[in-house]
């Protein structure tokens, strides 16, 4: 299906068309193009190539020797402004309701959150990330005319760029999350609608445009969180809505947890959730893969008892205190099995680290007086190591794979362990050590639910 003819093209992008053309999508990347896309060059040599492979067309600040005027190009100023100009077209012809998830907190957790309330209801939920002006102008203008629900987590790689990325977006609703940050009342002008926490006393001196629904603790915010309880597995959180109070249970033990679902609750229902069903189906919503994941290892195909926790964290990209003590109040709220290793006491263990420093405040928070012990690698780490005081203070190790050859010495059956980290900073190998603690065939023996013994 071809997204655009020569000329939109050219009057979105403020360019010349040197031929008629009609381009099916946008790549960026040679290796992925497909025949009738329109490549973009920002390497003027790989031009002929995309041709030859069949592009649709060519955007290009000018035409390269191999190339002539015969050949389908638009030529543009500035291929950033162009790619935003393109997207912009590709918006307007969107049926799709469009959100955009944005915050310092818990941006990924309301996003698949959300993806687990609206799948019932939405006959097609897409999800992208958006971290850069030309990622995000990229993946609007490939995908055109697109139906059903598009979600859109704002993670700029340049804080600057949060702004221009939700404005490029213009979402139909934005959603801020639990710590939505100083730009809160800026983020949800680009929306027609937005859904906004409020934890304040007074909800009317929050600067949200008006027709903002409100979340949160604060008086008069409908929904109302009531009260938020942690216990082994879940988190059970009292509410009101409408003037109705209910309850729901989510199944990962987190203190942030309450108001972020209880946000996403009111999100969905914009988006043509029913209210009682996408309470029952959050209930069964689970922290993705590295988001928070929970599984029980089995070291002994026989012993059920011989096993323990592991807390997956490792597709983290926020190191603040926030957000490291509110991931760590999650093991804090775990609850170790005591007489099943041969310490006969279960310890909450944390492996945390990277590259980047590490906050230093981490070492006198009050979430540490419920964790044993603080293992920790890389070179950000090391001052705070050096900051930790015993017995907290486990093992540092510069590289990652030292510290996941020393695992097996590291924890005991009973034990429930968290390993912390940025996607980038290797933290999956210390899982992965973990994981292959765990003896063949065991889980499928002992049924793989936490819990159950």
């Amino acid at each position: 299906m071809v997204l655009w003819r020569a000329s939109e093209a050219a009057s979105a992008t403020e360019g010349r068309a040197t031929r008629d053309f009609g381009a099916t999508g946008l790549c960026a990347d040679l290796r992925h193009l497909a025949a009738g896309e329109m490549f973009v060059a920002s390497d003027p040599a790989e031009a002929r190539a995309a041709l030859d492979a069949g592009a649709g067309a060519i955007l290009a600040v000018q035409i390269p020797e191999d190339c002539s005027e015969e050949d389908p190009f638009l030529l543009v100023s500035d291929l950033k402004s162009a790619l935003c100009g393109l997207a912009k077209l590709s918006r307007k012809s969107m049926s799709a309701q469009v959100v955009a998830i944005g915050g310092s907190l818990g941006k990924s957790t309301a996003l698949s959150m959300l993806c687990k309330m609206l799948t019932p209801c939405a006959a097609h939920v897409e999800t992208i990330e958006a971290t850069s002006l030309r990622g995000l102008a990229l993946r609007l203008a490939h995908l055109g005319a697109l139906e059903g629900v598009l979600v859109v987590e704002l993670d700029p790689d340049d804080p600057d760029d949060l702004l221009p990325l939700a404005r490029l977006l213009a979402p139909d609703l934005m959603f801020l999350t639990a710590a939505p940050g100083e730009q809160g009342s800026e983020l949800a002008a680009c929306a027609a609608r937005a859904v906004a926490p409020c934890v304040e006393s007074v909800v009317q001196t929050l600067p949200y445009p008006e027709g903002t629904i409100r979340y949160g603790s604060a008086l008069g915010c409908d929904p109302e969180l009531l009260s938020t309880r942690l216990a082994q597995d879940v988190t059970i959180i009292e509410a009101a809505a409408g003037g109705e109070r209910f309850l729901m249970k989510v199944r990962h033990p987190a203190p942030q947890i309450g108001l972020i679902a209880l946000g996403v609750l009111a999100l969905a229902q914009l988006c043509g959730a029913d209210l009682a069903l996408a309470v029952l189906d959050l209930g069964q919503w689970e922290p993705p893969e590295g988001q928070g994941a929970r599984d029980r290892i089995y070291m002994d195909i026989v012993d059920s008892s011989a096993s323990f926790d592991l807390f997956d964290v490792t597709a983290e990209h926020n190191e603040s205190l926030p957000a490291m003590a509110s991931d760590l109040a999650t093991l804090a709220a775990a609850r170790p099995r005591d007489g099943v290793g041969r310490l006969r006491r279960g310890r909450r263990i944390a492996i945390i680290g990277g590259e980047e420093p590490l906050p230093l405040g981490l070492a006198s928070h009050p979430v540490l007086a419920r964790i044993d012990k603080l293992h920790i690698f890389g070179a950000g780490g090391l001052a705070l190591w050096q900051a930790l005081r015993d017995p907290k203070r486990g093992e540092w190790r510069a590289e990652v794979p030292d510290l996941a050859e020393r695992v097996r010495h590291l924890l005991d059956a009973g034990d429930v362990v968290m390993v912390r980290g940025a996607a980038c900073s290797g933290a999956r190998q210390v899982v992965d050590a973990l994981r292959q603690l765990g003896q063949s065939g065991a889980a499928e023996a002992h049924g793989a639910k936490i819990g159950t013994d």
